[in-house]
């Protein structure tokens, strides 16, 4: 696997600020690996292989894979070295969901959260530009295939399989969607109900649901799913385990934007893909729901392209004209709360639509630009059209504060 230099970033600065730093992510996003590869940087890091090491502190201690059930020692180890006042910092990735809930809650204003989410399309490019400070996305990375039979990337697989290492990187489009498959089912099979969603309860048939409403407006207080309150916890575990993604309509924390309806996306397509059974390219690109699956892509690549210190909605209201609606508004508080919005379409020279410009006036868009799912940017017309990588650049270089 490559360097991901983004979370390497984050890592640096959590080892300089906190005590505790806790890595979360999906199953078989590459932590272990990530961990290994950034203690190697650092001398005074090192792997433990038990919780017993706590006690002699020292240094940068990483513990992986802690379970619910080890969670309560490691935090009593914390407290001790706490009380010792040692300078030991400390990073955990814990196993499941109860664990980092568990030591999140139990450390509140002491851990640093750090997510791990799957390979995004600045993490595979092969050949592109550094354009975004140390804490940004790597975008000269380079790729280490796991199986010699994997031919280059071509341009819509990262789209199509997803950013799961295993799943990319597999010999075949059907080797992958059986993983994913795989994969899914392991971890919505487990024990949920701390999180109020009874064992009986298929959480795959919401995620699916879901998949099948990407990209709408979504209304918690219906459901074809079971009962209402059990299809609502199902939800929330499917965020909180970095499944869903939320957007909240602009301007997000505001009480008009609690009183409308959030869109929910399914954020790494290859899940998406699986639920909706789209085995290969050909098939994602003759697929009626393109749009939608292009539109999850592309935000969730950008959103993380942004950084933490960006804010992400989208906006719709209607108007005169009917419904004025922009895709993505991403938002930069340290910049004077600049404003980007982004229009996301699948054919690479359909410009936007009329609502999306008299939107831009309404959220005051200092910058606006639309993402296309063709492979060259198009910098002529009223609005520029940028390829997803271009697109990613360009919200790279703004995150960056450097212009």
């Amino acid at each position: 696997m490559m360097r991901r230099a983004a979370i390497h970033a984050q890592l640096d600065a959590a080892a300089a600020e906190s005590r505790v730093t806790v890595i979360c992510g999906l199953p078989c996003v590459g932590r272990s690996t990530l961990l290994r590869e950034w203690s190697a940087r650092h001398p005074e890091a090192r792997i433990c292989q038990d919780l017993s090491e706590l006690n002699g502190g020292g240094g940068l201690l990483i513990f992986d894979h802690v379970d619910t059930v080890h969670a309560d020692h490691f935090i009593a180890g914390f407290r001790n070295l706490e009380t010792k006042e040692s300078p030991t910092r400390l990073f955990v990735a814990p196993l499941d969901l109860e664990a980092v809930a568990k030591i999140r809650l139990a450390l509140a204003g002491k851990a640093r959260l750090i997510e791990v989410a799957p390979l995004q399309p600045f993490e595979v490019a092969k050949t592109t530009q550094v354009l975004f400070h140390a804490a940004g996305p790597d975008l000269n990375a380079s790729i280490t295939p796991v199986s010699t039979n994997v031919a280059p990337i071509g341009p819509d697989r990262h789209w199509l399989r997803g950013g799961f290492p295993e799943s990319l990187f597999a010999d075949s489009d059907a080797g992958s969607l059986r993983w994913r498959r795989d994969m899914i089912k392991t971890l919505l099979e487990r024990d949920y109900t701390d999180w109020k969603v009874p064992q009986s309860y298929r959480i795959q048939d919401a995620l699916r649901y879901l998949a099948n409403r990407n990209s709408d407006e979504f209304d918690s207080n219906v459901s074809g799913i079971g009962k209402l309150a059990e299809f609502k916890s199902a939800v929330h575990v499917l965020e909180k385990l970095g499944l869903v993604r939320r957007l909240f309509n602009f301007p997000a924390g505001s009480n008009e934007s609690l009183t409308r309806k959030p869109k929910l996306y399914v954020r790494d397509t290859g899940i998406l893909h699986a639920m909706l059974d789209i085995e290969t390219a050909e098939l994602l690109r003759a697929d009626k729901d393109v749009g939608a699956s292009f539109e999850s892509y592309a935000i969730e690549a950008l959103i993380l392209a942004a950084g933490e210190g960006c804010s992400a909605q989208f906006y719709r209201a209607e108007s005169s004209n009917g419904a004025d609606e922009i895709d993505l508004i991403l938002n930069f508080p340290a910049q004077n709360n600049r404003i980007v919005a982004i229009e996301c379409k699948t054919k690479a020279g359909r410009p936007p639509e009329s609502g999306f410009f008299h939107g831009c006036e309404v959220v005051k868009a200092s910058e606006k630009f639309v993402v296309h799912a063709g492979q060259t940017p198009d910098l002529n017309g009223q609005v520029h059209r940028l390829d997803l990588n271009s697109a990613i650049k360009r919200v790279a270089t703004i995150a960056s504060g450097l212009e």
